[in-house]
């Protein structure tokens, strides 16, 4: 082979090495799911993978959101619907996180009427399957089941609740039930909201038949 083919076969590597680059998806996680994130096309969820998948590109959307805004605040709203009970690996991190900027999410979870179970206390600072709500978030038909041990003395663990740790707007709840037993000292605890920020959240039809056990009577939990 002379060099002028060499020259040319090395080129045509390069061209597709680039094209195939440009064709990866922003967010890698979602060519495993269906939908496409909507309120009419929700990404659709049946598996603890699939429910990864959908926090992480949450938290890559409201990262890439925040870094665009000028108060440092990023709110993701993609939607998603379950099509299957899931049941979580202890430590799951929720939806929404603090650091540098702040990271939230203010889309539709629609449970479809199944039930996400052994729900833990898998992050410092904020627990819950949404850990940093944003404007907009909407949690519906869904029931929520596990076990939140807060050891004692331990402030770090300070916005836990079932379904969201700390809102920074009101959120809306519809036919949802709270079946998480959470117990702890420190900060700010309960069964649907850790600390609610005193906004006006919506429920309809919901229950907590969690056992909340907390020394904090701020009255800024649900």
């Amino acid at each position: 082979m002379n060099k002028s083919m060499i020259c040319k076969r090395i080129i045509s590597l390069i061209v597709t090495l680039f094209m195939v680059l440009g064709m990866i998806p922003a967010y890698a996680a979602e060519s495993t799911l269906s939908g496409n994130g909507t309120s009419n096309e929700p990404y659709l969820i049946g598996t603890e993978a699939d429910l990864i998948a959908f926090k992480d590109m949450v938290h890559e959307d409201a990262i890439a959101k925040a870094n665009e805004s000028e108060n440092g605040i990023g709110v993701s709203t993609l939607c998603a619907k379950l099509t299957a009970d899931i049941t979580l690996t202890p430590g799951w991190t929720g939806m929404g996180y603090r650091g540098s900027k702040q990271y939230r999410y203010g889309g539709v979870f629609d449970g479809n009427g199944y039930t996400i179970s052994n729900m833990t206390a898998g992050r410092v600072e904020i627990c819950g399957l949404v850990g940093e709500s944003g404007t907009g978030l909407t949690i519906k038909n869904l029931t929520i089941e596990g076990t939140m041990e807060i050891p004692e003395g331990e402030e770090t663990l300070y916005y836990s609740g079932g379904f969201v740790g700390r809102a920074n707007d009101a959120v809306t709840f519809i036919n949802c039930n709270n079946m998480v037993d959470i117990t702890g000292t420190g900060g700010y605890l309960g069964g649907f909201i850790g600390y609610t920020g005193n906004f006006a959240h919506s429920f309809e039809n919901c229950a907590n038949y969690g056992d909340i056990k907390t020394t904090n009577t701020s009255g800024e939990n649900i």
